[in-house]
């Protein structure tokens, strides 16, 4: 009878401590910022506001702990500064911006806009499939949180990439010697700055070169583009005009070049600090 008492004191004072546990977990904190020039799609007390690249959440997080008074972050080719002291992120050009610390359990006071909100706040499409209104944000110069700039070629693609180059060619495609050799990217130039090709193309393109052949074709949403791996350029169709410089680079370089994402979608996104060369 006592050693059932004993047992049951002691599941009691398990409970009291998984529960002061619990207590003494640390709250958890995104950071937002304020930009009412922009639509948005979410609010918070009434403001527009965009929560910042997941990638860049811990390094804010663990610079506003180290009681640092400012950091860095890059934003598809732009470095803001985060000034914690004012509250502010600046890159330098445009009016400062509001920041903010906000818990996780916050996330609830989230105002996201429906359908009649969208129609006024924001400039709006029809989408082909459901008639239903879509922002003009989505189509100018887009930005995507949910796409990695390191993705590799899903299994099933590069299959197909390479029955394609067997039937073309009818030979074999190159094989990397060892699997823990350096990872290559391909990228192309836009106006003032970089992006990767997408990795089916990627594999087409680095075929070719294991391969020394001075050109190949591909084909980009439904586009043939010629590929002079000599002289590192890309052309469209018939249109020699239109050109564009391509490189091939160590993928840890990728830093080291102004790529602002894959396949026209600026999606790089990485803190800043003292040991990255620009």
């Amino acid at each position: 009878m006592e050693q059932n008492v004993n047992d049951v004191r002691e599941e009691e004072v398990e409970v009291e401590v998984e529960e002061e546990e619990e207590e003494e977990e640390e709250e958890k904190y995104v950071w937002i910022y304020f930009c009412p020039d922009l639509p948005s799609f979410c609010y918070w007390k009434d403001q527009p506001c965009y929560e910042f690249h997941p990638d860049l959440q811990d390094h804010i997080e663990e610079s506003y702990q180290s009681r640092a008074k400012t950091c860095k972050v890059n934003e598809t080719g732009s470095v803001w500064i985060i000034n914690f002291v004012t509250k502010t992120r600046s890159d330098g050009e445009c009016v400062p911006q509001e920041i903010e610390r906000i818990s996780v359990s916050e996330r609830k006071d989230f105002n996201i806009l429906g359908v009649a909100g969208v129609k006024y706040r924001v400039p709006v499409r029809k989408c082909p499939t459901c008639r239903g209104n879509m922002p003009e944000t989505m189509f100018n110069n887009p930005r995507r949180y949910d796409v990695d700039v390191h993705m590799k070629c899903p299994p099933e693609v590069a299959a197909d990439v390479f029955s394609y180059i067997k039937r073309q060619e009818g030979g074999t495609i190159f094989k990397s010697k060892k699997p823990g050799n350096r990872k290559f990217y391909w990228i192309y130039q836009a106006r003032l700055f970089w992006y990767r090709y997408d990795p089916r193309t990627e594999l087409v393109l680095e075929d070719c070169y294991r391969k020394n052949k001075k050109r190949c074709e591909v084909e980009i949403c439904g586009k043939k583009f010629t590929i002079d791996i000599e002289k590192k350029i890309q052309v469209r169709g018939e249109r020699h005009s239109e050109r564009r410089c391509i490189q091939r680079i160590e993928a840890e370089d990728i830093y080291r070049y102004d790529v602002r994402g894959i396949a026209g979608i600026q999606c790089h996104f990485f803190p800043v600090t003292n040991r990255m060369l620009y």
